[in-house]
């Protein structure tokens, strides 16, 4: 191994063993996540492994809302490779998810890591900027939310590429820039891919414009942002394919309304999470905002850095690290939403900008590039230790004046004494937790106003270190790791081993007794117990519309007496043989002329077999599935299988062969380099 490789690897596992330790609660398995992880992500990654596993794509479920394309949804994770992986290896128990969230927070940090190197920083600012960015403020409050952690760990590699892509004439860059675009899209939530996409649009301007009097091989760059974006179709063409055929289905498949896009904007006052993150957590009114919505935290050393860019001489890094720190600015005014008028001009300017809610989602970019920007202004640590004193010095005296307060009213009575326990999380009010933050904060910032500069220097990443440690167990506690053991919600869970058991004549409203969780620890229990049935919980983010309209009708309660697959007319037991994620087979005696009716929504790729010939499936009861069928002894089998994915789930394959093929073809031409040389 070469130096540099050794020096990334030194760096990886630094990475890996900071996740390992700071997600403690995830690692060691004392607790588990809370919310959308356990209602939503979870059940759904249950079922794809259960497919996988079962020799099946992971293209329906026959237990979500009466059946539903997994492969069709954005967040389900169907076409996401390491929830693949995790299935195969281990069946995906609880603590795969565990682990798959670890490891979603590795390499977000080591992303930004590389990217900082790439950038000129050594090797201390590197890291620096790489445990900020894994352990910041969004990462934290995204614990919870899978798409979106995933999205954070992509965004670092895909501006690596995308710069390397134009400075370099290499193939494996824009090969490797396809793989990451495409990982953002198949694992993450589809507005960051939008947002990442006017990024980099901008940035190739500037580019442009930078270098438009220079002769860079105009012609090369073209083709190979061509090819980047031939083979990014090809590695995500069966989940394309699947989401566009899907829009018309779902609510949320067309423009949404200024009031929709703008719901969870982030509130210009948690911008105090940027030295108080734990504070702007609390319920107080002048904080009102969706709760994990609400910190950008890079930590105090960090942020000394960012506020000293300002105070540097004269020079091309101040220039380049300003230029950065005005984008993070830009995209914390979209952050805002409706609190600023940026979010409401790009939904009526900018294609896909009216496509997804949640403005708070902008804070990643402001945290990535007041990362970037530290990197740019201070390549090397001493450039940027000589007025971190000051920075130290101004927010120690910020911190000290709010517990003063925080204390005076306590004192007074006006702010109740609240005591340090698991209720203080919750309970405690803005004051109150500014009252036990601040003291960190200031002596904290006093560290760093006494400790000599050569100190500084030398242990900056340990003084990172244990910052964002002390930061990240008090932040996890609120916004995505549950108070609840970790063996006690398995067994609430009580996920059942067979992969598809096969259904009985029980009906559907027998199903979906107590299928409910009044714990709200997994929302539903349908898909742990796999069986088929219906509840009020909403589980997936884009419902079927033709399934909510049944659902809302007069018909729910006479067709949920009704077992899986029964005869419309006649009481004729149907006796199931086979149960998968894409079919379901068996057989039946029909006394006449009559219907088979299975209880899954009829949705476009479902064909219909009755005695192994192809018979035509008409939409019964708004939403359902019915074939005729004549007197006798039958055999049935439905199959879903969309003709489209026939032939498109073999490009990812062609894309991955061509990516090493590139890759090898750069190695080459870099050894004849060097040979050169």
């Amino acid at each position: 191994m070469n130096k540099t490789a050794i020096e990334h690897s030194r760096a990886f596992l630094l990475f890996v063993v900071t996740a390992l330790l700071f997600l403690w609660p995830l690692s060691f398995q004392i607790f588990t996540f809370k919310n959308d992880a356990l209602t939503y992500y979870y059940p759904v990654r249950t079922l794809i492994s259960d497919a996988l596993n079962h020799g099946e794509l992971p293209l329906w479920t026959p237990y979500i809302n009466m059946g539903y394309p997994l492969h069709a949804d954005f967040q389900s994770g169907a076409w996401n490779p390491f929830v693949w992986l995790f299935s195969y290896a281990t069946g995906y128990p609880l603590v795969a998810m565990h682990y798959e969230c670890i490891f979603y927070f590795c390499l977000a940090g080591m992303g930004m890591y590389l990217l900082a190197r790439e950038y000129g920083a050594e090797i201390r600012i590197a890291l620096l900027a790489g445990l900020a960015y894994q352990f910041s403020g969004f990462m934290l409050d995204s614990i919870q939310f899978f798409t979106c952690i995933s999205s954070a760990c992509w965004i670092p590699y895909i501006f690596l590429y995308f710069r390397k892509t134009l400075n370099e004439n290499y193939l494996k860059n824009p090969a490797l820039l396809s793989l990451f675009l495409a990982l953002l899209l198949l694992c993450g939530y589809p507005a960051f891919l939008i947002i990442t996409f006017y990024l980099l649009l901008f940035y190739l301007i500037i580019f442009i414009w930078y270098n438009r009097k220079q002769n860079t091989g105009w012609g090369i760059k073209v083709s190979q942002l061509g090819l980047s974006l031939f083979l990014f179709l090809l590695l995500t063409a069966p989940a394309i394919l699947s989401y566009y055929y899907h829009l018309p289905f779902i609510n949320r498949g067309s423009s949404q309304s200024l009031e929709v896009v703008q719901q969870n904007s982030m509130n210009p006052a948690t911008v105090i999470s940027l030295l108080f993150p734990f504070s702007s957590l609390a319920p107080n009114s002048f904080l009102d905002s969706e709760l994990l919505m609400r910190t950008i935290y890079i930590g105090i050393l960090p942020l000394c850095l960012l506020f000293s860019i300002w105070r540097q001489p004269k020079c091309e890094g101040r220039k380049k690290g300003l230029f950065y720190l005005s984008l993070a600015v830009l995209m914390l005014f979209f952050a805002f939403g409706k609190y600023f008028f940026l979010r409401k001009l790009a939904f009526e300017i900018l294609p896909g900008m009216d496509m997804f809610r949640h403005p708070g989602l902008f804070r990643l970019f402001f945290i990535f590039f007041c990362l970037v920007a530290i990197t740019r202004a201070f390549p090397h640590v001493a450039t940027g230790i000589s007025d971190i004193k000051k920075q130290g010095l101004a927010f120690f005296v910020i911190a000290t004046l709010l517990w003063s307060f925080g204390l005076f009213l306590r004192i007074s009575g006006k702010a109740a004494y609240i005591p340090f326990d698991t209720s203080f999380f919750n309970a405690a009010g803005f004051w109150q937790r500014i009252f036990f933050e601040a003291l960190f904060v200031a002596g904290f910032s006093l560290l760093l106003v006494f400790i000599p500069k050569q100190s500084v220097s030398k242990y900056v990443i340990a003084l990172v270190i244990m910052d964002l440690f002390i930061s990240t167990q008090i932040h996890q506690v609120v916004t995505g790791v549950g108070a609840k053991p970790y063996q006690q919600i398995v067994a609430s869970l009580n996920r059942n081993k067979i992969l598809f058991p096969l259904p009985d004549q029980s009906s559907v409203a027998e199903n979906s007794k107590g299928s409910t969780d009044s714990l709200f620890e997994a929302g539903s229990r349908m898909p742990f117990r796999k069986l088929v049935g219906r509840n009020d919980y909403f589980i997936t983010p884009g419902n079927l519309l033709m399934q909510d309209s049944f659902y809302q009708s007069v018909l729910r309660d006479s067709l949920f007496k009704r077992p899986l697959i029964s005869l419309f007319n006649n009481h004729s037991q149907v006796k199931i043989t086979y149960m998968g994620a894409n079919k379901i087979e068996g057989s039946f005696f029909s006394s006449n002329t009559d219907s088979l009716l299975l209880l899954q929504n009829n949705y476009p790729g479902w064909k219909a077999y009755i005695d192994g010939k192809e018979t035509r499936i008409s939409t019964s009861a708004i939403c359902f599935m019915a074939v005729p069928v004549n007197t006798g002894n039958h055999t049935f089998q439905f199959i879903y299988s969309p003709s489209y994915l026939r032939w498109a789930i073999w490009l990812p394959l062609a894309g991955l062969l061509l990516i090493i093929i590139f890759w090898k073809l750069s190695r080459v031409q870099s050894e004849k380099l060097q040979m050169e040389i």
